[in-house]
């Protein structure tokens, strides 16, 4: 989080009276609970994120700015007029000669009538100044109906993915997940391992022993006697050598001496050592060649386009293996907000061992379900199952419960394979031991059909996980209930809604337009054909 967003600059705010003001808003926002706060009516029961209470402070600082502007020295003085006027004031851009030029976005619009609305509803709290009692702007509307943000109103602000574009990014991603997740699964493994044995931070490095020489020189006889290439630099480390002063022409410029000191126990290869052993690396290097380190001798792998098989990847550097990783766990998230409808939070949360046992509930028809935090409307870090642990046992009879409610997300999935590669993979906020971000440009598959079933575009996250058919009015309760065919009111979104029954070159990979499942929800088992 950016420092900007963790210092509260009431200093902005040049009267005295409605510094205080804006302090104890401010603190009530964060401490929804304070004994002071908790009492109020309207008050909120959440604490506000951070960046949201500086948003509100900055509002804050030009409302009290255009209250002085204007002579207003109380907050008492505020009627629904000023209200309507510092509201308008923020609706329009004007030009330096008072000429209107645009309008602000509802966003803006919003802020501005929620700061007015908490100066009311937090009018008890203040000991400096407040509001009038009788005081009702907007009729008691909320902040979001007086500045007419379409969501809820006119549908979902979220548009829905066109299928040309959702229906090629799924045959993608389960491309990825399906065919490469496995060998996927296998180079993490193979990176943990290098790390564990020959990295900086390997455990057991010696700095240097009298034998230190003849020790490399047994790693690169093993080298030569197996035909394993010697490991390669990266581009910036060669380039960081031509810097120095290497020669083009080295043999020695590709080769990632240190490596291979590591892999024979030595923190480095040291200056002192090397007129001695630049032979045995010119003879090692000659004999069986320099390569990438990762995925030498790939697994065949299918191709995309159905062409045959090939090597499911090219041979990776670290930093490369660790962005097809990524890449990897990328597509998985994709298939995981199609076929789930969870929030991006939710999907943030998953962690190892989020799968439910698989069910039946006819013969022949199963269904897999995944189980996360639910983020939106709770307090800080999201509640879970395990939310409400067991008492220890008492003596005294206590008085019959009702049971703790579940706050957990459930939801329905079809494909199992995105869930065995979350387990395997590790958690997808930071369970990877990469450690770069992927870089979806690259090349990832084993053909170039990949590379042109990829979207042009960019696409939101939240296109994905968005609900196609539970309006914004249903509750989260009534969207949890677990039905024959999953939670009730839900679909997801993989059915783009489309009113074209097309079939186009990818339909075959993924699930078919929504006009011919719009009518149901989401079945355990496969899903229908197109």
């Amino acid at each position: 989080m950016p420092l900007a967003n963790r210092r509260f600059e009431f200093a902005a705010i040049t009267e005295g009276r409605w510094r205080l003001v804006a302090k104890e808003l401010i603190m009530a926002l964060l401490a929804p609970h304070h004994p002071a706060a908790a009492p109020l009516p309207r008050a909120y029961r959440t604490p506000l994120h951070l960046s949201s209470a500086v948003l509100r402070l900055n509002e804050l600082v030009r409302f009290f700015d255009w209250l002085g502007r204007r002579a207003i020295t109380s907050l008492a003085a505020l009627d629904t007029p000023t209200c309507e006027a510092y509201l308008n004031f923020r609706r329009y851009v004007s030009a330096d000669d008072g000429t209107v030029v645009g309008e602000q976005s509802h966003v803006i619009r919003r802020i501005a009538a929620q700061i007015i609305i908490d100066l009311v509803d937090y009018r008890d709290l203040f000991t400096a100044d407040r509001v009038r009692a009788d005081l009702r702007p907007w009729g008691g509307a909320t902040a979001t109906a007086v500045a007419e943000m379409p969501s809820g109103r006119t549908g979902n602000k979220t548009p829905p993915v066109a299928d040309e574009v959702l229906q090629p990014m799924l045959a993608a991603a389960l491309h990825l997940v399906e065919v490469l997740g496995p060998h996927a699964v296998e180079l993490s493994d193979r990176i943990r391992e290098t790390d564990r044995m020959s990295s900086l931070n390997a455990p057991g490095l010696r700095h240097s022993t009298p034998t230190a020489v003849d020790d490399i020189i047994e790693v690169l006889t093993d080298h030569t006697t197996t035909g394993t290439p010697l490991p390669m630099l990266e581009a910036h480390d060669i380039d960081r050598r031509l810097a120095a002063g290497w020669s083009t022409d080295d043999p020695l410029l590709p080769v990632a001496t240190g490596v291979v000191a590591r892999q024979a126990g030595y923190s480095q290869l040291w200056r002192r050592w090397k007129p001695a052993l630049r032979e045995p690396f010119i003879t090692a290097a000659t004999s069986v060649g320099v390569q990438k380190m990762f995925a030498r001798n790939a697994a065949q792998a299918a191709a995309a386009d159905g062409s045959g098989h090939l090597p499911w990847t090219l041979p990776l550097h670290r930093s490369e293996a660790a962005a097809l990783i990524g890449i990897v766990r990328t597509a998985t998230i994709v298939a995981l907000a199609a076929a789930s409808g969870m929030r991006s939070s939710e999907l943030m949360e998953l962690r190892v061992g989020c799968r439910r046992p698989i069910e039946e509930p006819l013969p022949g028809l199963k269904r897999f379900r995944i189980a996360s935090k639910i983020v939106k409307g709770q307090p800080l870090g999201g509640t879970g199952s395990s939310s409400n642990p067991p008492t220890a046992p008492s003596n005294r009879r206590a008085a019959p419960r009702r049971p703790p409610r579940r706050r957990t997300a459930v939801r329905p999935v079809l494909l199992p394979g995105p869930l065995h590669l979350v387990a395997e993979l590790g958690e997808l906020k930071g369970g990877s031991p990469t450690r770069s971000r992927p870089d979806p440009r690259r090349p990832s598959v084993a053909s170039h059909a990949q590379k042109d079933a990829r979207p042009r575009n960019g696409l939101p996250a939240r296109w994905c996980s968005r609900r196609e058919t539970a309006p914004k009015s249903t509750s989260r309760r009534q969207q949890r209930r677990d039905t024959p065919h999953g939670p009730a009111g839900l679909r997801p979104s993989c059915w783009p809604r489309s009113t074209s029954t097309k079939p186009t070159a990818t339909s075959n990979s993924c699930w078919p337009s929504s006009a011919i499942t719009s009518g149901t929800s989401c079945p355990p088992g496969r899903a229908p054909a197109a």
